[in-house]
């Protein structure tokens, strides 16, 4: 292990002009990962442009290093992924934060919903074993208490799909909308799951008497089953072919990941960060 002396004078080279020299200052440092960050973010001065466009590339190839590594792991897991994975998301665009924060903070929107529903559940005027019901009590809690809405106006930003982000602004793009919406349903046991429409995402709650779909990104509307039935009967599909229609099945967490990565591809490749956009392809390919 080397000491913060020995770490701040091999930063002192990644300027070098001799390139075998300052690869192999770079692959050292690459090496010490995360214990190389405090010194690299001391080291930047302003006064050395090539040093310090240097060692923001390495604090971010150390930084990406990290998360590729989780990513892999996670993308071998069994079960539930989808929390872990958005939060380590999340940390792509903000490698410092703490997300347990925002862990917490679900925690406690879900116990605050409980006990809204609990409540629900005794008053003797409101019909037992609706589901509606509870969808509504969610519905109201999120998108007129706490304030959350669908960013139409800026779709194309980032920040639109790191949860944090969501979680702060109180708005985002419709798979990160239902994505918080299905932490929260975890939390509550409900049966709700995503799905992955060609050019829209939403959520269908499904148990043994009920079906229906939840838009959270317009507020949460729910449309039943045969409302959707009849409204795809007017263009010549017949319930069985709606049975049948893949895209309106339950998304498996690996599809949702993959899709909130490559909303993540379009958005840098719009932009033209090339490094992002490469990265976040290489974090996709391990939920191929």
């Amino acid at each position: 292990m080397l000491d913060t002396k020995d770490i701040t004078n091999l930063i002192k080279l990644l300027d070098d002009n001799d390139e075998f020299v300052f690869n192999h200052v770079r692959e050292k440092l690459l090496e010490l990962g995360g214990e190389a960050i405090p010194q690299l973010m001391l080291s930047l001065s302003g006064d050395n442009l090539l040093l310090d466009e240097r060692i923001k590339n390495l604090i971010d190839e150390i930084y990406f290093s990290d998360i590729d590594k989780k990513f892999k792991e996670l993308s071998q897991k069994e079960g539930s992924i989808l929390e872990d994975a958005v939060f380590l998301i999340a940390s792509f665009g903000y490698p410092e934060l703490d997300m347990s924060k925002y862990r917490d903070e679900l925690d406690d929107m879900g116990k605050k919903l409980t006990g809204s529903i609990d409540r629900m559940k005794e008053n003797p005027l409101i019909p037992k074993g609706d589901p509606l019901q509870v969808i509504n009590l969610i519905n109201n809690f999120l998108f007129y208490q706490k304030g959350y809405k669908g960013n139409s106006e800026n779709f194309y930003e980032p920040e639109n799909t790191f949860l944090n982000d969501v979680m702060e602004r109180k708005k985002g793009i419709p798979i990160s909308l239902s994505i918080l919406y299905l932490l929260l349903c975890k939390r509550l046991n409900l049966p709700a799951y995503g799905v992955n429409l060609p050019a829209h995402f939403i959520i269908k709650y499904i148990d043994n008497n009920d079906e229906f779909y939840i838009d959270p990104f317009n507020k949460g509307i729910v449309i039943s089953k045969s409302e959707a039935v009849k409204f795809l009967s007017r263009i010549g599909l017949t319930k069985e072919d709606f049975e049948n229609i893949s895209f309106l099945k339950p998304a498996e967490d690996k599809d949702i990941i993959r899709r909130t990565l490559n909303n993540l591809v379009n958005i840098y490749t719009r932009s033209g960060d090339i490094i992002k956009t490469d990265q976040l392809k290489k974090l996709m390919g391990y939920f191929e």
